[in-house]
């Protein structure tokens, strides 16, 4: 079999790789990122009303990675991780449909959501315009220079129509 030499294909990144996993399929370059993947699997958790955390103290909290689909046909309210030194460049998405029209609210046990105009808040309320609610906000966790750690917004998707939503922090 030959390599194909198209760019981007399989084999895109291989020259890049001094420490091999897989071959040329997939290793580490210098720098030791991973190279040579064409994407990255997340773990994936959905919650319903009927799973809703509904308190700090909870077990039952939203993981501080991955992807969490909170489905509901009422208004809700979720608990998620301290943003915490473990975290530090990790992505979490959080990924929303309520059939009901009501809010689902996203409040973390301590520690702050930062927007991009440097405003820190505790609290994310995902709110329909009109109708349904569905959409996603999209978390990187970063420190800041006095080793403070938050869940920073990098991204936001809404429905248009009757499920258009906006996001609302306090």
């Amino acid at each position: 079999m030959v390599n194909p030499t198209v760019q981007y294909g399989p084999y895109a990144h291989g020259d890049d790789i001094k420490t091999s996993i897989r071959g040329r399929r997939t290793g580490l370059d210098m720098n030791d990122a991973l190279v040579g993947h064409s994407g990255i699997r997340e773990q994936y958790e959905i919650w319903n009303a009927g799973s809703t955390a509904t308190t700090t103290n909870s077990t039952a909290q939203i993981a501080a990675s991955g992807i969490s689909y909170m489905e509901t046909s009422t208004a809700s309210t979720f608990y998620m991780p301290a943003p915490a030194a473990k975290y530090v460049g990790g992505y979490k998405t959080l990924s929303f449909a309520s059939t009901g029209g009501g809010n689902i609210e996203v409040d973390l046990i301590s520690g702050y959501f930062r927007t991009s105009a440097s405003s820190t808040w505790i609290k994310m309320t995902f709110v329909p315009v009109s109708g349904a609610l569905f959409g996603s906000a999209d978390f990187q966790c970063l420190q800041s220079a006095s080793t403070a750690y938050y869940w920073a917004l990098i991204g936001s998707t809404g429905g248009t129509g009757s499920g258009s939503t906006h996001i609302v922090f306090s």
